[in-house]
């Protein structure tokens, strides 16, 4: 690693020290990942290895990871922001949502919203909250609705069947 003249630690691939394999080293993850908050993947990136490969050296050297859907723009993380988006499989695709985490629990900002509109006792277990656009990051409150589970999976079903052309027998 060398300080830039803006003071920014760079990966030199002719500068490597002791070891070819700078994925291995220790110092280097830690400047890149930890200090500087770039992404497992970013790291892989900038080394030229795999992410995989930053993970299983990250983890052998004790160095705590982060959750990924804690990450900013271009992989970068936001030190002490809670706020991200995380991604849950939806059928076929994948819905985007914004998450709220601290270290034990993370809850989706739809939620927090649908408290502050209809109040805490209103949201039980069976209660979904509805993006009506169905984008899921759109957490304007005349965006969202309460549903119970099988209204809101009727629902999905029958745009999914209006997507593909017909219900199929």
């Amino acid at each position: 690693m060398i300080d830039n003249s803006e003071g920014h630690k760079e990966y030199c691939p002719t500068n490597r020290g002791s070891t070819d394999r700078p994925w291995q080293d220790e110092e280097v993850l830690r400047d890149l990942y930890v200090d500087e908050g770039l992404s497992m993947e970013a790291v892989a990136e900038k080394l030229g290895c795999a992410q995989k490969t930053v993970h299983k050296w990250i983890h052998q050297h004790g160095i705590q990871i982060t959750d990924p859907r804690g990450r900013g723009v271009k992989g970068r993380r936001i030190p002490g922001f809670p706020a991200a988006f995380g991604h849950r499989k939806s059928g076929s695709e994948t819905v985007t949502y914004e998450v709220w985490r601290d270290s034990q629990d993370v809850v989706t900002v739809h939620r927090l919203l649908a408290v502050a509109e209809y109040g805490f006792d209103a949201l039980d277990r069976d209660v979904v909250v509805h993006h009506e656009n169905g984008i899921g990051w759109d957490n304007r409150p005349e965006n969202i609705e309460l549903m119970d589970h099988s209204e809101h999976s009727r629902l999905h079903a029958v745009q999914l069947c209006e997507q593909r052309g017909g219900w199929v027998s």
